[in-house]
């Protein structure tokens, strides 16, 4: 297996029902950065001096720049998903997520952290904090990781 580079990775975001997507890709996000952490508990167990851990759930965080673009339906559709508090069905994988073993990550998305940059040598551009949402539909999985 060779090497995949970030400038190949893909992000997904899905214009149809969640059963049914279709995938279109995101094309002015940039940096990507997929913060997948571990929560843990710790027992205090009598006789040990030192605490012990067993891991709990899995932690996901998606952040990112978004290039302004005003004519992209992508860009839109994730600012609107900011303004709206609504989720927003985004896929993040090594290749495109149609592509037979595609590996990454699907959920539908909540966008918490939208920040504005107006650099004077840089593209309008925003920095993203994604995390999984929960919907409510037993379907809609929040941040699996999946293979294709």
């Amino acid at each position: 297996m060779s090497a995949v580079i970030g400038v190949d990775a893909i992000a997904s975001r899905n214009t149809a029902a969640w059963a049914t997507p279709t995938w279109a890709t995101v094309a002015n996000l940039m940096d990507i950065t997929l913060g997948m952490t571990l929560q843990e508990y710790e027992m205090a167990i009598r006789g040990l001096q030192f605490g012990v851990y067993l891991p709990t759930v899995f932690q996901l965080e998606v952040t990112g720049g978004l290039v302004y673009n005003t004519g992209d339906a992508s860009v839109a559709a994730i600012l609107t998903s900011f303004w709206g508090r609504s989720a927003i069905d985004l896929a993040f994988t090594d290749v495109a997520i149609a592509t037979s073993g595609a590996e990454g990550v699907r959920a539908p998305w909540q966008v918490f952290g939208c920040t504005r940059n107006e650099l004077v040598r840089e593209a309008l551009r925003y920095d993203l904090t994604l995390k999984p949402r929960f919907t409510g539909s037993a379907t809609e999985v929040p941040g699996r990781w999946q293979t294709e």
